[in-house]
């Protein structure tokens, strides 16, 4: 498929811990290839703050590049030499391939999500929609000999043809894997299409041959008159006889493989789509591989995401470039640009209460993922470690603990791994997973919770045992967030287009967000597991207020309320406990808070995470020259 939806799910990104205060509970999430949307908790409305614009499916036909723009959903033009670019279809759906069909001067597209072929003129008028009722329409040929037109479905996994009016469907082929990407060798009668590897046929399904295996393509394109094939994979361009005899390895140095890939055979170009490459641009190069140039360039596609709810902040990742904005996406700034060569920003996570942030690029400079670090405002950056491949990241700011997931496996196994904030005591909590992606953490309850490609959900203790099965049969689960306190755990699945919630046993499943286009990342402004956050009632005190621990005494866990009030200022509070001899044993709490009336938990732990024995202890509340002081009691 020229527009490939594969890979958008090889990058990753991640939900940050989250600061104190917010008042409203939201959810944002990544969609499709580059906006950001906020949306209520209780799904009732979303809304699109931040747009970029990417390219997708292209196609090349009388001097033109045609290509789909993956954020608004149109269909625009220039000319081969990048110029003159235009709107031809300003569309309200993802255009998820397009190819041009020279003789009847037509260009047809499918509507992935709509379920549609439409066709128009090459300037962009008379629409018509030709076929209505499929499920995924992926990619388009056309057999210029019998005036058909193919398709690839990847819900039904089937191969269907038509007139180019939409007439007379036929089946052509049902297949068991799935499938990507059609062409058609006009002259002798073969149709290919990527599987498990690239597989032909003839143009009625029949004599199915494997041209190419061993091989995992994006996309491909035939030169039948030069007897050669072109695909591309995660590292390069390559091309072989249209038998899959006498490969040649084209061009190398792309982060996540390239997309669409289209020939003008009058130049004896090659066109194609990178999108992970700093700017989302389309390029080209020779036939051969040589005078490689960007031909089209775009805006970063978005990666991480993550929020900073005290400070009104949500920070993303796009390409080599941190950014952030305001949380109604206003205000963008441009924190730092950390390129080199052919890098990739895939995640990031912010420590409101340190002041820091943390975020993950993979380059080709060497050594695999690199862990970053800087203020808030992107100075004082500190490079941590490289190695291994980040998936997805979490922090665990009581214990000082990142944790990632690594499905590629460039450290010694792939698997779930730990290390401290600076960086340094990388160890396994659990090796040989190849499948698991987004990872999220329960400080609460000691449990750790991630993805596991292409349908579950599990989680396990922090030291790796009792690992679980919480949820299966779910469509491609990408991130997850947790809300711990209402015991709740939040999820995209990008193929069903849906953000979905259950209860943290995996019990009470429910749709929260439904009919999107591809979500992926995932960021709540709500959701710490050691403290709930109200908003501020009109019978809230009028000073600074911490009420007694309930229940007290208390096993396994007291609440600890207070109340900052309407007219103060967002200020420091810091909650300590104290076992009776006066040493402290936990800094329990110490942000920066707006007014509101909030809610601490206290496991009854030390800040080594150990069990503390029965007895008396105090917690202290310090806000600015204000000290309140509090006894409560645990009994084991």
């Amino acid at each position: 498929m020229k527009g490939s939806i594969k890979t958008s799910v090889l990058i990753a990104c991640v939900l940050a811990a989250l600061s104190a205060h917010a008042q409203e509970r939201q959810i944002f999430w990544t969609e499709g290839f580059g906006k950001i949307f906020r949306g209520d908790e209780n799904g009732a409305a979303y809304e699109e703050i931040i747009t970029a614009r990417v390219p997708s499916a292209l196609a090349i036909a009388e001097g033109y590049l045609y290509w789909g723009d993956a954020a608004t959903f149109g269909i625009k033009r220039s000319d081969l030499e990048g110029a003159n670019v235009e709107v031809i279809l300003p569309y309200a759906n993802w255009p998820a391939d397009l190819i041009v069909d020279s003789p009847s001067r037509k260009i047809f597209w499918t509507e992935f999500e709509g379920g549609k072929i439409l066709r128009a003129n090459l300037d962009g008028t008379k629409v018509d929609t030709l076929i209505t009722g499929l499920s995924r329409p992926l990619s388009l040929a056309i057999d210029d000999q019998t005036a058909k037109l193919y398709w690839s479905d990847g819900i039904t996994r089937r191969i269907q043809r038509a007139n180019l009016d939409g007439t007379q469907i036929d089946d052509v082929l049902a297949l068991s894997e799935g499938f990507d990407d059609l062409a058609i060798d006009v002259n002798a009668r073969k149709l290919y299409w990527i599987g498990d590897g690239i597989k032909r046929s003839n143009l009625d399904g029949s004599n199915i041959e494997t041209v190419l295996a061993g091989i995992q393509p994006f996309s491909f394109a035939l030169d039948a008159a030069a007897g050669k094939i072109y695909w591309s994979d995660l590292q390069k361009i390559a091309r072989a006889n249209l038998d899959g005899t006498t490969q040649e390895e084209l061009i190398h140095g792309f982060t996540f493989g390239v997309e669409s890939l289209a020939l003008d055979h009058t130049s004896g170009r090659i066109y194609w789509i990178d999108r992970w490459s700093t700017t989302s641009t389309i390029q080209r190069a020779n036939s051969n591989g040589t005078e490689r140039e960007d031909v089209v360039i775009g805006v970063p596609a978005f990666r991480g995401i993550a929020v900073d709810v005290a400070a009104g902040k949500l920070y993303w990742t796009a390409a080599v470039e941190v950014m952030r904005a305001n949380l109604d996406g206003s205000g963008i700034e441009w924190l730092a640009d950390i390129s080199c060569g052919m890098s990739d920003l895939s995640d990031i996570a912010v420590d409101p209460k340190a002041g820091k942030l943390y975020w993950v690029r993979d380059s080709d400079c060497g050594g695999g993922s690199q862990l970053h670090r800087s203020n808030l405002d992107g100075s004082a950056t500190e490079h941590l470690w490289t190695g291994g491949y980040l998936s997805s990241l979490a922090l665990d700011l009581e214990a000082g603990k990142l944790y990632w997931t690594d499905n590629f496996g460039r450290l010694p196994s792939k698997g779930i791994y730990r290390a401290n904030l600076d960086g340094s005591a990388i160890e396994f909590v659990l090796d040989s997973l190849a499948s698991a992606f987004g990872i999220a953490v329960d400080t609460r309850n000691q449990k750790i919770y991630w993805t596991d490609y292409p349908s579950s959900i599990r989680r396990m203790n922090f030291d790796g045992t009792e690992i679980e099965i919480v949820l299966t049969d779910l469509n491609t689960p990408a991130e997850i967030a947790l809300d711990v306190p209402n015991g709740k755990m939040y999820w995209t699945e990008s193929n069903a287009g849906k953000i979905r919630r259950a209860n943290l046993d995996g019990s009470a499943v429910e749709d929260v967000f439904t009919g999107l286009r591809a979500p992926y990342r995932l960021a709540l402004t709500f959701g710490d597991p050691a403290l709930r956050v109200d908003e501020v009632s009109e019978i809230a005190p009028a000073s600074l207020q911490v009420l007694q621990s309930y229940p007290n005494p208390f096993n396994p866990e007291t609440k600890i309320v207070f109340f900052v009030p309407p007219n103060a200022q967002q200020q420091r509070v810091v909650i300590k406990i104290f076992d009776i001899t006066g040493r402290l044993v936990r800094v329990l709490f110490d942000r920066e808070v707006a007014p509101g009336r909030y809610e601490v938990i206290w496991d009854g732990r030390d800040a080594l995470n150990s069990e503390l024995a029965s007895g008396t202890y105090v917690y202290r509340m310090e806000a600015g020259d204000r000290v309140i002081a509090k006894k409560m009691i645990l009994m084991r």
